[in-house]
């Protein structure tokens, strides 16, 4: 009898035993959503996705540079964000069938001396790293401005058609303007990329407006730190961003697929 009950409890203690066992292994199969929002926070980023990062850096640098220099360019600019969203297709900028045909123009115009391939270093102004993009451009865009004859087209032309092959045709990508744009007196820019992690913040260059340039003697640019309390300061802050598109199997971005876009800087 004392030989029978120690077999039954030991029946017990085994079948609670392997049940645990059980759940720790179900546990460890299926990790929290927390745990998965770590490891995209943490994770190194792949040479791909460090390409893209990149690139959307200097797409705003870019686009801030723009609608310092080139007042022309911003109503075409502020008459495109979209009033819910506040953001702005960057097809819509520089694509084919571009709705700010002055913009696109003074864009192109402006890329390529960033594409010398020995680019001279300046103290005039900070800018995003490089190398802006490698690879080659896999089609012709439209690059009127800068046929053969143009006074900058001895620069890296080719460097050039694969950043914009990269930000328009092997990425969709949007520019959000969470401050809207003010153009008043003295207005500086500060442009900044999505970080493709969970963080809240990123690597920003602050563009000078010319009379601060001159009352301050600063640098054309500066590095920032773009967090979201830097955003509700009120600045003018552009950030490039990639969106999701189901028409398009290059924008699914899979690898990222626990971040929201969106919500980056955007409280």
């Amino acid at each position: 009898m004392k030989v029978f009950k120690f077999l039954f409890i030991a029946l017990i203690f085994l079948n609670l035993l392997a049940c645990h066992s059980q759940r720790e292994e179900t546990l460890l199969e299926i990790p929290s959503a927390s745990a998965n929002e770590i490891a995209v926070n943490e994770r190194l980023l792949s040479k791909e996705e460090i390409q893209l990062e990149r690139g959307m850096q200097w797409t705003a640098f870019f686009t801030a540079k723009v609608l310092q220099d080139f007042p022309a360019t911003r109503s075409e600019v502020v008459n495109l964000i979209h009033a819910e969203e506040q953001t702005i297709r960057l097809e819509d900028l520089l694509g084919p069938s571009t709705l700010a045909p002055t913009f696109k123009t003074h864009f192109l115009e402006i890329i390529l001396p960033y594409f010398d391939p020995q680019p001279k270093p300046t103290e005039e102004e900070d800018t995003p790293p490089r190398p802006i993009i490698r690879g080659q451009a896999k089609s012709e865009i439209d690059l009127n401005p800068l046929k053969p004859g143009g006074t900058n087209f001895n620069y890296n032309l080719e460097a050039s058609l694969a950043f914009l092959a990269s930000m328009l045709e092997e990425n969709c990508v949007v520019l959000f303007f969470p401050n809207n744009l003010n153009f008043d007196y003295g207005f500086s820019l500060t442009s900044t990329a999505h970080p493709l992690t969970l963080a809240q913040e990123n690597l920003g260059i602050l563009r000078f407006g010319p009379h601060q340039i001159i009352l301050e003697g600063t640098k054309k640019s500066i590095d920032v730190n773009v967090n979201q309390a830097y955003v509700n300061d009120g600045t003018n802050v552009i950030v490039a961003r990639p969106t999701r598109n189901i028409l398009h199997t290059h924008c699914y971005y899979p690898s990222l697929n626990l971040i929201h876009f969106p919500n980056f800087l955007n409280n």
